[in-house]
């Protein structure tokens, strides 16, 4: 194959990485909001188990359909990282992100995840020893910068949403660690398979919690609540993850997560028409800067591709 030849398929697959990753963010953003809603009708573990357990089953059905094999020898050669991951993304991080949705409002949570490109290379730095250009290292300061007006409005106390917004920190945290275990485990498993069984795991060891935890009364199916849970398994768990994990085998993890930045354009218009979540001034203006950082740092990747 010639250089020519090779440079062409690698931008390739490069664009179509990118474009999974933004799909899979503008599928993010609109789940941000029903799961929102759910939470407001259910409670948060309950939320959090039900999108685990619908994931898994929907991945079995998959698995069936289709006459797919389970991965065994794969899953027991990566069974420790596998673990980890989904302790920490699974199951610490959609608690922590369901807990921070019952006092944030679905439009500032979908913004302020962005912050996570920060976070993951502040991890890969610490643990890794990788850096980034001086460039994109200031672009992703502004972009922290725009995240945090967002968040606060310019206004700097802990009011109940705040404390929303502290939890949704630490949650983010946690979830930008998981990207070290996330890339390897794509290319090892595939995307349907990692998210399948991740999703499963923690949904059953959740279980138990939100049963424990939540009224009998708001385990009925026919609920809205529910519809809303199916709406974000199918938005977020199915084909949103798949899609970012699909990303994560061909570009940096910082990457992927700065290019779901823009996820929210699509999806914060929907959540002022249906839910009556606005913004102020002041965090429309952060939500640009996040915004148009991310685009910047797209269209530096597109080029150095």
């Amino acid at each position: 194959m010639s250089p020519d030849t090779e440079q062409h398929k690698s931008t390739s697959i490069k664009s179509i990485a990118i474009s999974a990753a933004v799909i899979s963010s503008m599928l993010s953003s609109l789940a941000w909001i029903f799961q929102g809603a759910a939470i407001q009708h259910l409670t948060p573990l309950m939320v959090a188990s039900a999108q685990g357990l619908l994931t898994g089953a929907v991945y079995l059905v998959h698995l069936k359909l289709r006459n797919i094999p389970f991965p065994v020898v794969t899953v027991q050669e990566h069974r420790r990282e596998l673990l980890q991951y989904t302790l920490l993304r699974n199951v610490i991080g959609s608690i922590l992100i369901c807990y921070a949705l019952s006092y944030s409002e679905s439009i500032k949570v979908m913004f302020l995840t962005k912050l996570e490109p920060y976070f993951i290379i502040f991890w890969v730095w610490l643990i890794e020893g990788k850096k980034i250009s001086r460039s994109n290292t200031l672009l992703l300061l502004v972009h922290v910068i725009g995240a945090v007006l967002l968040s606060t409005g310019g206004t700097f106390h802990l009011a109940e949403s705040q404390w929303g917004d502290v939890l949704l920190v630490i949650a983010i945290a946690v979830l930008s660690y998981s990207y070290l275990h996330a890339s390897r485990l794509s290319k090892a498993l595939g995307p349907i398979h990692l998210n399948g069984i991740g999703a499963t795991l923690s949904g059953v060891c959740l279980l138990p919690l939100a049963l424990v935890s939540s009224p009998l009364a708001l385990w009925n199916p026919m609920a809205i609540g529910w519809a809303y849970v199916v709406l974000v398994v199918l938005l977020f768990n199915v084909f949103g993850v798949t899609l970012w994990y699909l990303a994560l085998r061909s570009l940096d993890g910082w990457m992927v997560s700065a290019l779901r930045a823009v996820g929210p354009v699509c999806a914060a218009p929907f959540a002022w028409l249906w839910f009556g979540e606005g913004l102020t001034c002041i965090q429309i203006g952060g939500a640009a800067i996040v915004l148009i950082t991310s685009a910047i740092l797209a269209s530096s990747q597109r080029k150095n591709g």
